[in-house]
């Protein structure tokens, strides 16, 4: 458990790493006073809920957030505030939809992760607010189907396999999804 500004002091902290903790819950002010923040890593921990609030003392600063390995069932709303988000990784959770207005004020971000969850759709709308995106991984989830009015059609998805040499290229030009490992029957 974290206290209530338990960082207060740490005004010029740049890096918070509280990987492979037993933390369940975000409140509100457990982020407190950390306004210089550029990375924040919650992996491999418990989270199952976290305060609407939670990252209002973060939202200029933080470039890199990493949720990966928790017990999240849905994108929280606390996520759209950061408008400076440039990297979001919430794989390995339990998310299993995501509602078209997940990412919105999101417009900075280059890299979503969404691996290993538990998505079987992607539904119309659920990536426009995402003007930056460059690389959307969703591999190992269960899509069955795939809007392709979720996003702008001059991006480049892979559906069943890795990015091999002659694609590297690609990535500079291109954006990149990945979806593999999914079960998809769908696109359109």
């Amino acid at each position: 458990m974290i206290a209530q500004n338990a960082f207060i002091d740490l005004r010029n902290l740049h890096q918070l790493l509280l990987s492979n903790n037993q933390l369940k819950v975000i409140e509100s002010k457990h982020f407190a006073g950390l306004y210089s923040l550029n990375q924040l890593i919650l992996e491999s921990n418990e989270i199952s809920n976290i305060h609407p609030t939670a990252f209002d003392h973060l939202i200029n600063s933080v470039v890199d957030l990493s949720l990966n390995d928790n017990k999240l069932k849905r994108i929280p709303d606390s996520i759209k505030k950061l408008r400076n988000l440039q990297a979001l990784d919430l794989g390995k959770n339990q998310i299993s939809e995501i509602e078209s207005d997940s990412f919105d004020g999101l417009e900075q971000l280059a890299g979503l992760r969404l691996t290993d969850n538990q998505i079987t759709a992607i539904t119309k709308g659920a990536f426009v607010a995402l003007k930056s995106i460059h690389v959307l991984n969703f591999a190992s989830n269960k899509i069955r189907h795939v809007d392709h009015a979720g996003w702008s059609l001059n991006k480049v998805i892979n559906f069943n396999h890795s990015i091999n040499d002659h694609e590297e290229h690609l990535i500079a030009e291109k954006r990149i999804f990945w979806m593999i490992l999914n079960l998809i029957e769908s696109i359109g």
